[in-house]
């Protein structure tokens, strides 16, 4: 079974510089964040469901860059719907939130909880790791004469010349 990552959407957009900066259009940092944790989803194998606050009809869902958001409405908040989730569910269950009130609740349930400069942590963690990764791929892909062995080099060079 899967990890469960509950994650207060917008208290990590008005949190992190990342999203921060985005959030004159909270479509694009909504879209940015998912994005984040839909890369964080696959390298952790976490299942994640990212909950807003607003969004008119509660319990209004979507899914975003492969993650299930879902919107608390206006008669609700997200740390309600948050709250109501972790009680819910079965499993390990982890929240992303760095609001105070809302960790005290959650270390209550017994929940792990992540904050949002965790969570910045995490983001730039993966983002190096990719970033090396894309490096050294590259590196490696210098030549191929760099991966043939000599015999193969020699047979090569003798066809180029017109060699049998």
């Amino acid at each position: 079974m899967s990890k469960l990552l509950l994650v207060d959407g917008y208290n990590l957009i008005h949190q992190l510089d990342r999203y921060k900066r985005l959030a004159s259009d909270s479509v694009l940092a909504i879209r940015q964040l998912a994005n984040d944790l839909s890369n964080l989803a696959s390298v952790y194998k976490w299942q994640v469901i990212i909950v807003l606050d607003g969004g008119g009809e509660a319990g209004r869902q979507e899914v975003l860059e492969g993650q299930q958001v879902i919107y608390s409405g206006i008669d609700q908040t997200a740390d309600a719907v948050i709250e109501r989730l972790v009680s819910q569910s079965q499993g390990e269950v982890m929240v992303a939130t760095s609001d105070y009130a809302q960790q005290k609740v959650i270390s209550r349930l017994g929940v792990k909880r992540i904050s949002a400069r965790d969570f910045q942590i995490l983001i730039d963690e993966y983002r190096k790791e990719l970033r090396e990764k894309l490096e050294s791929r590259q590196h490696y892909r210098g030549s191929l004469a760099s991966r043939l062995p000599k015999e193969i080099l020699d047979k090569l060079e003798k066809m180029r010349r017109g060699d049998s």
